[in-house]
């Protein structure tokens, strides 16, 4: 299942070249600083807004951070939005103030067909940097980007001395997330360690717990969105059976606390609070089935907030 979804993971380094004054969690101003300088870079008819826009999917901007319903969708015509492409990784340390000649890093997660803007958001990395972000708009540079490779090293992809690429980030798909299942079935129990605040809202509620059974229907549906609008079109229609599996798991045991934090809105113009719980929770003899699909959420996040960095979890053997 899901055999069409495929990624890269890239990892981006901005040396400061003014101290860089960022909130404790920092996805959502890298994404913000991010959008700004992807649409200023990308957009090329810039008398129409993006929905109105009739070169909107095929603009870098548009697709991935607007990401419109194409007109050719069998599903989710009625709504404005399907799920984006990518995902940003911020640094998971608290620090808020990252001095002259430090390194700030992030990752960058691009989907199926978002990889082909990969130089764009290249582009847009080197305009963020020379703009500045963060309160201040410190400046900084972008210096290198690399790619996380299968053996789970990072590789160089892009220097900035040359303003060239140094290698081709590897893609990941179904081989790998075999490859990590069957690693993972060698042991009897397996923690699910959720890092950053995950939002999993239930019947119009956020939900408090991360429970398998509570997390893997929007899982399941993540994913099969991503796979359709990004990944070649094919649609996963047979999954009663592997929710059903997931429904009846009980874990062994758990520990969950809420955690708020607070981002600023531009379209809002107001603060919003964006709070998820985190912790863990450990299983028994999890399905193969289902940890299959763990397999996958592991590396795209799950619930709301995603493209913040929100979401995101491992799964740690237990021996």
């Amino acid at each position: 299942m899901f055999e069409h979804i495929s990624f890269t993971i890239q990892r981006i380094r901005f040396l400061a070249e003014q101290p860089l004054l960022v909130p404790e969690y920092k996805g959502s101003m890298i994404r913000g600083a991010l959008g700004h300088a992807l649409k200023k870079v990308s957009c090329a008819l810039k008398r129409f807004t993006c929905p109105e826009c009739p070169i909107r999917e095929k603009c870098a901007y548009s697709v991935c951070f607007e990401t419109p319903i194409p007109k050719s969708s069998e599903i989710m015509k009625k709504y404005p939005k399907a799920p984006h492409p990518y995902i940003l990784e911020p640094p998971l340390e608290a620090r808020d103030r990252y001095e002259t000649g430090e390194i700030f890093e992030c990752n960058l997660t691009l989907v199926g067909r978002a990889k082909e803007f990969l130089s764009h958001f290249i582009y847009a990395l080197n305009v963020m940097a020379e703009e500045g972000f963060g309160r201040g708009r410190g400046k900084s540079k972008l210096v290198w980007l690399d790619y996380l490779s299968a053996d789970n090293k990072w590789v160089p992809l892009y220097s900035s001395e040359t303003n060239e690429f140094v290698g081709e980030p590897y893609s990941f798909t179904m081989k790998d997330i075999l490859n990590k299942k069957s690693t993972l079935l060698i042991n009897k129990q397996i923690e699910i360690q959720y890092l950053t605040p995950t939002r999993i809202v239930i019947d119009g509620n956020l939900h408090d717990t991360g429970e398998i059974s509570y997390i893997f229907p929007g899982l399941l549906r993540r994913l099969t969105l991503l796979q359709y609008f990004f990944c070649g079109g094919h649609l996963e229609k047979e999954v009663a059976p592997l929710l059903e599996s997931a429904r009846t798991l009980q874990s062994l045991s758990s520990t969950f606390q809420w955690q708020d934090w607070v981002r600023y809105s531009s379209r809002q113009d107001r603060k919003v609070i964006m709070g998820g719980f985190v912790g863990s929770v450990l299983y028994e003899h999890i399905p193969p089935e289902v940890l299959e699909i763990l397999c996958w959420g592991e590396w795209l996040h799950i619930g709301k907030g995603t493209v913040f960095g929100l979401g995101k979890y491992n799964l740690i053997p237990v021996n």
